[in-house]
């Protein structure tokens, strides 16, 4: 099947379901670094089952039945295909537990040229599958390297968020674990270039490669701290866009600029290659 962006934007992604309880929420919370420090009651808030709290992030997981890029014919060359952005914003803090619907469905396509490739827009929607109440929206762009030249349905391109020409207001680091990926994993996304060394290295990668959107909870979890003290009823939106892989016991150290009340933006830096592992990041709160 080649890759036609009218087919993609009638694509109909079939909706998932999940049940899910604390066990899943204090998992999914230690792939993304929690727990590293066991004296902080901030952080133990997301592992305790008798006074527990939901990372906002938990949501790009729940529902996750792996890639529909390479479930469905889409035309889409998989070789490559990057995910380039996500954004998240939530209704309200994510249930302990429940039974929750996700759909997806392709915004629109961006054609950049036939040796720059095209951008594949998507937005999904959680929901509470008793109430049918709306919990979070996620946003993302698939960079497919191998498809462009071959038009776009006219929407644009996002404008990343921009960072601040100035020192940051604060840095922090964040520490990482070798086991990282091999726990992240664990919340849904089984592709082996996170875990098997070979499959990674025959990808161009000296090792496996930490999870994208675990480096993304990473970044939640340690501005939820620095900006809202652990609240998650404070959060509201974070986007992000990905520049360079992490490897799974990287340390980073995120740098953000507070803007005006409620808004900040941010980086995520590898320390040790000194390279920028996340850049245009925004986080929004109350």
């Amino acid at each position: 099947m080649a890759f036609d962006p009218q087919a993609l934007l009638a694509l109909d992604i079939a909706e998932t379901e999940q049940t899910y309880d604390w066990r899943d929420c204090a998992l999914y919370a230690l792939g993304v670094g929690v727990g590293m420090d066991p004296m902080d009651e901030r952080q133990l808030a997301f592992v305790d089952e008798s006074r527990l709290a939901v990372l906002p992030t938990m949501a790009t997981i729940l529902g996750y039945s792996g890639f529909w890029v390479e479930q469905l014919p889409t035309g889409i060359d998989m070789l490559h295909v990057l995910h380039g952005e996500q954004g998240l914003r939530v209704e309200a803090p994510l249930p302990v537990c429940g039974t929750i619907r996700r759909k997806t469905r392709v915004t629109g396509i961006v054609d950049k040229g036939a040796d720059k490739g095209a951008l594949v827009q998507v937005a999904e929607t959680i929901a509470d599958d008793a109430t049918g109440a709306l919990l979070a929206t996620l946003t993302s762009t698939i960079m497919c390297r191998g498809d462009g030249g071959k038009g776009g349905t006219g929407a644009a391109s996002i404008a990343p968020h921009a960072i601040p020409d100035r020192a940051p207001d604060g840095t922090i680091a964040i520490p990482g674990s070798p086991q990282q990926a091999l726990i992240y994993r664990l919340s849904g996304d089984l592709n082996p270039l996170h875990a098997d060394p070979t499959i990674a290295r025959a990808a161009g990668f000296p090792g496996p490669v930490l999870h994208g959107l675990a480096t993304y909870g990473m970044a939640c979890q340690v501005l939820l701290r620095a900006l809202c003290d652990g609240d998650v009823a404070r959060f509201r939106a974070l986007d992000v866009r990905f520049t360079r892989p992490v490897f799974p016991g990287e340390a980073l150290d995120l740098a953000y600029w507070i803007e005006r009340p409620g808004l900040a933006a941010f980086q995520v830096r590898a320390r040790d290659r000194d390279i920028l592992a996340i850049d245009n990041g925004r986080f929004a709160f109350s």
